[in-house]
Order: structure tokens, then C-alpha cells, then sequence
């Protein structure tokens, strides 16, 4: 019987958001041609056809040497911006050393047109047998109207190559496991990796498997049983999360035999680089007496610097022995708000434009709320912890669950970074909060060009000002060239490469997380 995603990543039958799920195990061929349904090859390199795949057929693209292959489909009315997404696929590549496969996600706009990269999963080598990869992806673009799915095959080798694809799928909400899926067939969480007891086979007795004899929901639990130290699971790739969102973790736990022991579930919170910044944990579940019992995790204030999370379910404790099964784990979004500068990138405005326009303009965007008549407030403070502006953004009436959009102009023209609280307001629900931040460039602070291996280049003798290491922060930017012996420097004699100023200026750098080259070494106290 031909597996598709569906059965791996299962969403609630009766949720609007099932509706806009795609995922295609590339059975069909209505026009009797030999290619798969909806996919148009966007390379004229290689070839696109339906062939062999994990099971039935598959999409296949083949590579001459030292080339590359593609195919995409177009998912347009897909899209709810309150959800998260996963973007997944199995791929085989077949070749020599150099060859890999992957899928790549493009936010698309009205006019066709691309919003920002494209996003990639890991790619799978010839050395790897059929792959399950994956992307969580969160809509972070307004402007977005449809998405572009590719496949991908870069063949960097000197022979001929080939990309076997299957059960492609693009699916609403973070996370949603019932554990009725076992692809592979080893009676294993498709979608889960041990933790803590892989790691110490002599001390344990460890047994996890997916079992028809207990369950919460549908026909299969996640089990584990131990005698010695702890066990778990955790998921096998990390979902996107944004700090101005809030999350809720519900899981449903039985237990059997534990008594210095407890199970529960968790959320490790991770940055960019998937290092641990923090955890969040439910209370400890010991003997349920044969019930069912509900574990949940409502995280409402989530790390600034939390980009991803891990979740996470746990048999452990002192001593720990004795059976625990999990089912129906659900991680879902709450609303989230954030500011749409209109495509500015880092949400940085220049200095001509906001004095020009009298100030900066965009709109809040607030993404899942509830039916009901809303008011919105903000509030604007500088870089010095000062007001800048306060009052009513606006009032909205939504009669059904949407997004809510609202114009603001805030009266900032100075350069300087910016924070807003964002308050949304409904009498007879709980009150929304949210961070947001823009900055406002002095124009000469961003140069036309790039110094290379080296970053961006910044010149304080053409900067009035100091606080400007927030604003390159926000860019993206990670290292930085400044300038110190510019010629302008003859003209500033307030700012000595050596003084007082400029070690202020460089300080303020670092403390924004920059890396700086082009200086002759650390000011003190950075």
C-alpha cells in the first residue's frame, strides 16, 4: 500500500487549516506522459520523469556530470500566516561521490515575484539509502501569495546522476503526532530519535517501540519501558518558533509501575545554531493507575534569542524503573504580532526616507486572533529607554478567525534603534502582548558595496552618533570592518582612533554581538 506524509505528519481531520495541506506520492499520471501531475522541470540539464520510488513510483531527475537538476509545483491558497509549516520528502541519490538531493521552499508574492532565498532542508548524499528530510518553515512575509516547492539534484561529480523523490508534502502546524505512522516499518517514532539511554547500553534495559496495546487516540502509543537510568524521545529536527508568539505542548502520558520515577514532556528552547538557551517543563507524572493523563506546556514568554525547539518526552528520576506510553502530541501556535515594514529588510528605515515622510510607516500585523472587536496600542521607546511615542494604532472588528492588519505611521525621524510594545486589546478576552523593534540608518551607515571576506564596512567619522551597533545587529550583520585611519579622520579630531569616544563607539559594537576586524585590539571592558 503506498505511505504518504499524511499518515506522518497527521493534522486534525476537521481543522480548516487540512485544506491547505498538499502532499504527493506521485501515483498519478492523468495525461499518460510519463511525468508527475503538477511538476514542471526548470532545468534543461536533465531530465523529469516518473520512475521507481520508496514505494510505487516516484519523481525522478537525472544530472549530466558537473550539473544540475529541478522540478517545481506551485502552491497557491495554502496559506494561513498564524501557522507554521513543514516542507518534507524522502529522497535516494545514485551516483558517484558529489551528488546530493534536496527541497527547497520560495515565499512568492502577487506578481509572481520571489520574496527574500529560498529555503533548503539537508541534503542526502549516494551514500545515504532512502532519506526522510525536512524543514520547519514559518511565513514570516505578508506579501506572501503562493509558495514554490522545488526537488533538487546538484551533481558536482564527473559521472551522470539521479534523484529519486516520494511523498513530498507541505503541511500546516509545527508539530502534530499521534504516532499511527511507522514508514519505515521497525516499529520506531518516525519522527522521534532516543535520548540519554542510546548512550549507556550496558546500564540499561531500554525498550522503545510503537505498540497497538496501549493508546490514547487512533490505533498506536509511543512505549517505553526501563530499569536503570532515564529514557526518552525528542524530535528529530527542531520547529521554528518566534519569541513575540506564544506556544502550547500538549501531550497525553499513561503510566505503569513508577514510583521514584516520573514522566513528562519538554520544550528546549535553541538559537541559530540549535545551542540550548533554555528548557520549559511540565510537572512529573508518577502512577496514573491505568488513566490517561494530560501533560501541558503554555509557554507564553519565550527567550528573545529563541530561533528554534526541540520537544520532548521523558521517562526519568532517581531510579528510574518501570513503563511509560505517549500519544497525541500536539505543539501549536498561538497568535503572534509583529511589524510589516513592508519588505524592509531588518526593519530599517533610512534617515531621508523617515524625514521626508515625517516618520515610519507599515503596518501590525496580528496573526490567529479570535472573533471579536479589537483595539490596538503601542508604545515607542529610543535607545535610551525614552518614550518616543504612545497612544491608539487603530481598532478592528474580525468576525472570524483572521489576520489582523492595521496602517501605522509612528513620528520617529531620528537615527537610533527602537523598541515597540504592542498591546491589542478585546473586552471580553485575555489582553495580547508583544515585542517588536525597527531602526531608523543614518544613510552613509550602510556603504554601496561589501569588503569581502572582511563584512560590512562602517565609518564612524561619517556616522553622527553613537548606537549603531544595534541597528547593524538587527541587519543580520555579524562582522563588521570598521574604519578607524579614514580620511575624514583628519577632520574629527574628537574621535582620536584612541580616544575616549571612539572606545565608546567600538564598545557599543561588540556589545551588539559584532565581530570587529580592522581594529588594532579590543577596547577594554568589551
Amino acid at each position: 500500500m503506498k505511505a504518504n506524509l499524511f499518515a506522518l505528519f497527521v493534522v486534525l481531520a476537521a481543522s480548516a487549516a487540512a485544506a491547505r495541506d498538499f502532499a504527493d506520492g506521485f501515483e498519478r499520471d492523468g495525461d499518460k506522459n510519463d511525468l508527475p501531475d503538477g511538476w514542471t522541470a526548470v532545468s534543461p540539464a536533465g531530465t523529469l520523469a516518473l520512475g521507481a520510488g520508496k514505494d510505487g513510483r516516484g519523481l525522478v531527475l537525472t544530472a549530466p556530470a558537473s550539473a544540475s537538476m529541478a522540478a517545481e509545483t506551485r502552491l497557491a491558497g495554502r496559506l494561513d500566516l498564524a501557522n507554521d509549516y513543514v516542507l518534507s520528502g524522502w529522497v535516494k541519490v545514485e551516483g558517484a561521490d558529489g551528488a546530493s538531493g534536496f527541497l527547497t521552499v520560495q515565499f512568492v508574492d502577487e506578481r509572481g515575484d520571489p520574496l527574500g532565498p529560498p529555503q533548503s532542508t539537508p541534503q542526502a548524499t549516494q551514500r545515504d539509502d532512502w532519506t526522510l528530510i525536512a524543514l520547519p518553515v514559518s511565513l514570516l512575509d505578508s506579501r506572501t501569495r503562493s509558495v514554490a516547492v522545488r526537488v533538487n539534484l546538484t551533481n558536482r561529480s564527473g559521472e551522470p546522476a539521479t534523484a529519486r523523490f516520494d511523498d513530498v508534502a507541505w503541511v500546516a502546524k509545527a508539530f502534530v503526532d499521534g504516532f499511527e505512522a511507522d514508514l519505515d516499518k521497525d516499529s520506531f517514532p518516525d519522527r522521534w530519535r532516543s535520548i540519554l539511554a542510546d548512550e549507556f547500553p550496558a546500564f540499561n534495559a531500554t525498550q522503545t517501540k510503537l505498540g497497538a496495546d496501549e493508546f490514547h487516540g487512533g490505533g498506536r502509543a509511543a512505549g517505553l519501558a526501563t530499569k536503570g537510568r532515564s529514557a526518552g524521545l525528542e524530535t528529530r529536527w527542531a520547529v521554528a518558533v518566534d519569541p513575540d508568539r506564544a506556544y502550547e505542548l500538549t501531550a497525553w502520558v499513561k503510566t505503569e509501575g513508577l514510583r521514584e520515577s516520573a514522566a513528562w514532556a519538554e520544550i528546549e528552547w535553541l538559537d541559530d545554531a540549535e545551542a540550548r538557551i533554555g528548557v520549559a517543563r511540565t510537572q512529573g507524572v508518577r502512577d496514573t493507575g491505568g488513566a490517561w493523563k494530560p501533560l501541558r506546556i503554555q509557554a507564553s514568554e519565550i527567550p528573545v534569542k529563541a530561533r528554534k525547539a526541540r520537544l520532548r518526552l521523558v521517562l526519568g528520576g532517581d531510579d528510574v524503573a518501570g513503563r511509560a506510553w505517549f500519544d497525541d502530541v500536539e505543539w501549536l501556535g498561538r497568535v503572534r504580532v509583529r511589524l510589516d515594514t513592508e519588505g524592509r529588510p531588518g526593519s530599517i528605515y533610512r534617515e531621508g526616507e523617515s524625514r521626508d515622510a515625517g516618520g515610519v510607516a507599515g503596518n501590525v500585523v496580528a496573526l490567529g486572533l479570535e472573533p471579536g472587536t479589537y483595539e490596538v496600542h503601542a508604545v515607542i521607546r529610543d535607545a535610551d529607554g525614552k518614550t518616543a511615542w504612545e497612544g491608539r494604532v487603530g481598532g478592528v472588528e474580525l468576525p472570524v478567525r483572521e489576520n489582523l492588519a492595521l496602517p501605522f505611521k509612528f513620528p520617529a525621524t531620528s537615527p537610533g534603534h527602537y523598541e515597540v510594545r504592542i498591546d491589542i486589546r478585546a473586552s471580553d478576552k485575555p489582553l495580547v502582548q508583544a515585542r517588536a523593534a525597527f531602526a531608523i540608518a543614518h544613510d552613509p551607515l550602510f556603504p554601496k558595496g561589501k569588503a569581502g571576506e572582511y563584512g560590512a564596512s562602517f565609518d564612524p567619522y561619517e556616522h553622527p552618533g553613537r548606537r549603531a551597533g544595534a541597528i547593524l545587529s538587527q541587519a543580520g550583520i555579524g562582522r563588521l570592518r570598521v574604519v578607524l585611519w579614514g580620511g575624514a579622520a583628519r577632520d574629527r579630531a574628537d574621535l582620536a582612533p584612541d580616544g575616549a569616544a571612539m572606545h565608546e563607539i567600538l564598545l557599543d559594537l561588540r556589545r551588539n554581538g559584532l565581530d570587529l576586524v580592522g581594529v588594532l585590539a579590543a577596547p577594554g571592558g568589551a
